[in-house]
Formats: structure tokens, sequence, C-alpha cells
């Protein structure tokens, strides 16, 4: 959705296989990257790519063989050559682990020298199912759906584990969602059974539940989003906020004119801008704006499973113009 303030005017487009160069319509991620590209997870043999000079979806020039469902991405810059010459992209995948890509960036655009496959054990799939990721400093934390939190150090290339005790896992396996909370040096992380968290020198196991302040125990969490003190989840119960330094929380519902009824895992974003916050779901996406309830509602005909905002400020595009991409 491209949005001009001043003339108010909203311009939507449904971008699908058959009209762009996206590789399939089950869209997991979208990661704003290098020179103001928006990175795109699909379930396709690929990596797509949106392009905010030439408007179009492209994709990228080199993936592993047997590669696809990119569940998440991160783009990392390497220090010594600048932001706008090399960087290496990070992706978990839904069966065959993490992959570190190596970009060189040539003409606005990202171009792939090398890759390196992570984290994948072929003897237990179900290790390798990788969904989630967040930086902290120099480590990369991404969820495993099997065994729990796994941390990447991108200095040493060693890779630690925190592993989720079994009364805190699910019979089935656990949606999980990470966040890395800079204010209190700490991971946030949601699943089946609540919140949990561990500082950024995590001890071997997962022990403390936040959730049970918030009687999210029994609660899946579907999306995080860190406005300050305050830490927003988006659950199966509703939409919880809790204030991290006062311990104050409270959870809103549809009594609470709350419209989107199921929320998209990992489908949440805060602006730092202006202190909005978006949560997708089935039914749409609900911006909240800050401090402020009930809320106003957007609702395309469409599921939101992820969401990020590019603003522009080239000379081609207004730095009044924005474009938030809701999938």
């Amino acid at each position: 959705e491209d949005y001009d303030s001043k003339s108010q005017h909203h311009n939507v487009r449904q971008l699908t296989t058959a009209n762009s160069a996206l590789l399939h319509n089950s869209v997991y991620a979208l990661t704003e990257g290098g020179h103001g590209m928006v990175w795109i997870g699909t379930d396709g043999n690929g990596i797509n790519y949106y392009n905010p000079h030439t408007r179009k979806i492209e994709v990228l020039d080199i993936f592993p063989p047997h590669f696809w469902a990119a569940h998440a991405l991160m783009e990392v810059p390497l220090q010594g050559t600048g932001a706008s010459k090399e960087s290496d992209l990070f992706v978990c995948t839904g069966s065959n682990g993490v992959f570190r890509i190596h970009l060189v960036w040539k003409d606005g655009r990202p171009h792939g020298t090398g890759y390196e496959q992570l984290l994948y054990d072929k003897d237990h799939p179900a290790r390798s199912q990788f969904i989630s990721i967040a930086r902290q400093d120099s480590v990369l934390w991404m969820a495993n759906r099997e065994q729990g939190i796994r941390g990447y150090n991108l200095n040493t290339g060693r890779s630690s584990l925190v592993r989720l005790s079994r009364s805190h896992l699910s019979a089935q396996n656990d949606p999980i969602v990470v966040l890395s909370d800079t204010v209190h040096r700490r991971m946030i992380c949601g699943m089946s059974r609540g919140l949990f968290t561990f500082p950024f020198a995590p001890p071997r196991l997962l022990a403390h539940n936040i959730g049970t302040s918030l009687n999210l125990s029994d609660a899946t969490v579907r999306g995080l989003a860190m406005e300050g003190d305050r830490l927003w989840a988006a659950t199966t119960q509703g939409l919880a906020c809790f204030d991290v330094r006062t311990g104050e929380s409270n959870i809103f519902s549809t009594r609470d004119e709350l419209k989107v009824l199921e929320f998209g895992e990992g489908a949440a974003y805060y602006d730092p801008r202006n202190g909005e916050k978006y949560f997708g779901g089935t039914n749409g996406f609900e911006p909240v704006a800050r401090r402020s309830l009930p809320y106003s509602i957007f609702s395309p005909d469409s599921s939101a499973t992820c969401l990020v905002l590019l603003s522009t400020k080239t000379a081609r595009f207004p730095s009044r113009v924005s474009t938030l991409f809701a999938l």
C-alpha cells in the first residue's frame, strides 16, 4: 500500500505470481534490507526482494539447490566493507536449516556470490525447521520448533543452544517467535505455552515464564513488538500489553473493539517514528496508535502474515511517501 500524506490517498496493489516475479503466493516473511530493499520469503524455490526504485518484485540471482520455504530472513552488513558494498543474508528455512548467502551490491541490486548451509541436522529433519530470527549485537538468535533457540555468533561462527524443558513444550511442534529486547538486555520468545525470557548471556534452560502474570500460560503467542518498556504480544486470547518496568498488564479483545480475531505468526511490526504498532491476522491487520484504545482498523480481503514499513527518501520518491507491506 502506497500512502501520500499530503493527498491522503491510498493505492493498494495485490502482487502475486500472476502479475509479478513472486516465486510463490504463500508468503512467510518480509524484512527490510540494504538500499531500502524488502526481502521476501515464500514457499517457492528461491528468494524474492522488492526493489523500491523499480517498484517491482525481483529474484535473487543465486540460491542453494533444493532450497525452498524461507520462513525468516535477516541481512547483516559486513564490517569494513560499507553497508552499500557487501553483506550476508541469513535465511531460516522450514526443513533445510539456516543458510548464509554472501551478497555484493552493484548498481543498486544485490548479487549472490556464494552460500553456506548452517545449523543443519540431516539425521533429524525436525531440528532443521527454523521459523524466526532476531539479532542481539554480534549474535543471531533463531527459533527451532524441535529444540528451542539457537544462537549463532557472527564473529566466531560458533552456535549455542538454549533448550526448552519438556514442561514448557507442548505435545505438538511449537510455533515460536523471538524478539530482541535491547533496552533490558534479554531475549523474549513466544510459543504455545506463553512468553519466556532469557538474558543475552543465557542459561542452558529457559525457565522464566512472564506469561503467567498475563494469564497467558496456555495461550499461543504469534507475534511480538517492543515499545520502550512495553511488550505487546499478539496471542490466541487477544492482544496483550505488558509493562516490564512496573509489571502492569492488560489483554485487549473484541470487547475493546479489537477487529482481528486470529493473528498471523510473526505478523507484528513497531514503527519507532510514531509509536504505531501493526498486528496482522486472518481478516486484515490492526494498527494500534501510541497508548490509545480502541483502535482504527483497515481490513483488506486477505490474510496478513507479515508486516514491514518501508520509507523512501530518494529523489524519485518524496519522503512523505511510504509503503506498508501486509502479506
